[in-house]
C-alpha cells in the first residue's frame, strides 16, 4: 500500500512537534492527547481537544516556499475559529522538509484577509539557513519566526492550561 503524500509532510510536522517538545529543557514531559480530523479541505489536528493545528504543506524542497489559500480553506480556517470548543487556533506551514512555520491566528491575520473569501497566498522565505520571513496577500509578518522551534508557541499554549 502507498502511503499518501500528505502523511509524510504531516509526520516530519509532527515529529519535529513531539521531538522539540521539550528541547533545552530538563522539564518532564507533559502528555496531551492528540486526535486528526479530516476536513473537507485539508487535515486539523487538535490538541487537548481544544488547540486546533490546521497543516497545509508545500512540495517545493527550497525557498520559497508558496501556500495557496481558496474560498473553501478560508471557510474552512473560519469555522474552526468559531468553534466555542478550539480555544486556540495555529496554522502549520509545512515548507518541503526544509523547514516549518506555525503562526498563530494574529499573525495569519496580519498576513491574509480571513474576513474575504477571494483566493490568497503566504509566502515563506529564508536565505542562508536563517529565520523564516512571512508575506501574505495582505501584508508582511513583522517579524521573523525561528526554523529551529516552530512550535514554541504551541507549547506555551499548551503548559498555560495546565498552569
Amino acid at each position: 500500500m502507498a502511503i499518501d503524500e500528505f502523511k509524510r509532510y504531516h509526520g516530519f510536522a509532527l515529529a519535529e512537534l513531539l521531538d522539540n517538545r521539550f528541547l533545552n529543557d530538563d522539564r518532564s514531559a507533559i502528555n496531551f492527547p492528540i486526535a486528526r480530523l479530516k476536513s473537507s479541505v485539508n487535515y486539523v489536528y487538535v490538541i487537548d481537544d481544544d488547540c486546533a493545528l490546521y497543516f497545509k504543506y508545500s512540495r517545493a524542497s527550497r525557498s520559497p516556499w508558496q501556500f495557496s489559500f481558496t474560498e473553501s480553506h478560508i471557510q474552512e480556517i473560519n469555522r474552526l475559529i468559531s468553534f466555542e470548543e478550539v480555544r486556540n487556533f495555529f496554522l502549520v506551514l509545512i515548507c518541503g522538509f526544509e523547514a516549518i512555520a506555525v503562526l498563530n491566528y494574529d499573525e495569519l491575520f496580519q498576513v491574509i484577509d480571513l474576513e474575504n473569501s477571494i483566493p490568497q497566498s503566504i509566502r515563506v522565505t529564508t536565505y542562508h539557513n536563517r529565520s523564516l520571513r512571512i508575506s501574505g496577500t495582505k501584508a508582511k509578518l513583522n517579524r521573523t519566526l525561528s526554523k529551529t522551534k516552530p512550535f514554541e508557541k504551541v507549547y506555551e499554549d499548551l503548559e498555560a492550561q495546565i498552569e
